[in-house]
């Protein structure tokens, strides 16, 4: 169905027609009064002010409490809508500025799809949502950055790393107190083989919460990946002072011991591990640590066999997969 057209009069002069979404674009940016009267060949009501039409004032309502929004780009260039059409089916192209060379991706934004659909239950209409996206999100900045971080971690999962990385900055700018949201940004750069950039974000996150345990289950990892194997036991240790059920620290840890040549502490890690595993239904993460156990097992009795080739990660598996501190 084609989208409603509308005719709005402008010092006495009937002006027209426009789309539903450019009318209600041109009273948010104060083009046109809120009290000019509009009139649409398809509606029953004759002229009327915008703010009368029930379509629109749900709208106007919440355009009202944000932010006055400039017209024109910092730089000087004024946005326009680039093919709304083609957004159904592609996650580019929502904005683009006049004589900007070629349009912004959401996807290097960190678009949130279901932050998009919240947004237009708030604002009843999918135009406000993506013009004033940036500026609800700031209004709600604490909502938004959990929406951002949760289908952040549904992306990693499906190994789409880098609009994960992109989403997890964004949930990190709307809401930088939030040490989860670093914890997981790290061990994304981990997956990534930015190792470099994880140490920071770990530190960021024990900054913000002493008592968050993930983040010395990372600090460990890039430890171990140094061969500093006491130090990460050492990291490990403080996460199981904080919580001595963080089955991944106890699985983590009994690697180190075999690094260190103690077997038998190994292999009680690994126990404990599989157990508390077991507890949180992560199967996957159980039969890991059981065959560990059995490769710990076998190297004892045959002491003449070089030692197991135990490994902390999988190709494609990331530290907070299926995290349960």
């Amino acid at each position: 169905m084609a989208e409603a057209q509308w005719y709005y009069l402008e010092e006495g002069q009937q002006k027209g027609p426009v789309s539903e979404r450019a009318l209600l674009e041109m009273v948010t940016k104060k083009i046109l009064s809120p009290s000019a009267k509009v009139w649409c060949p398809t509606a029953s009501q004759g002229w009327e002010p915008v703010n009368t039409v029930a379509k629109f004032r749900k709208q106007l309502e919440l355009a009202s409490i944000l932010p006055k929004h400039s017209t024109d780009s910092p730089g000087g260039k004024r946005r326009a809508f680039a093919n709304m059409e083609a957004i159904g089916a592609s996650t580019t192209g929502v904005w683009a500025d006049k004589g900007h060379e070629g349009p912004m991706t959401t996807q290097k934004r960190g678009f949130n799809f279901i932050g998009l659909g919240i947004l237009v239950l708030l604002v009843g209409s999918f135009g406000l949502a993506i013009m004033f996206r940036t500026d609800i999100e700031n209004k709600f900045p604490s909502l938004f950055a959990k929406l951002y971080l949760q289908t952040a971690t549904m992306r990693c999962k499906s190994n789409d790393n880098e609009a994960a990385l992109a989403e997890f900055k964004q949930s990190i700018k709307l809401d930088p107190t939030n040490a989860e949201a670093y914890f997981h940004k790290g061990a994304l750069e981990i997956k990534m083989s930015n190792t470099r950039d994880a140490w920071p974000d770990f530190q960021q996150a024990l900054k913000i919460d002493p008592k968050y345990a993930p983040g010395y289950l990372g600090l460990a990892y890039i430890e171990a990946d140094t061969g500093n194997y006491k130090a990460a036991i050492a990291d490990l240790n403080k996460a199981l002072v904080i919580n001595d059920k963080f089955a991944d620290a106890y699985f983590a840890r009994g690697l180190m011991r075999e690094k260190l040549g103690s077997r038998a502490g190994a292999i009680v890690d690994l126990q404990t591990a599989s157990k508390f595993f077991e507890q949180e239904h992560l199967s996957s993460k159980k039969d890991k640590a059981d065959k560990d156990i059995q490769l710990l097992q076998t190297a004892e009795k045959n002491l003449k066999d070089p030692p197991p080739q135990l490994k902390w990660l999988e190709p494609n598996e990331c530290l907070a997969h299926d995290l349960k501190p």
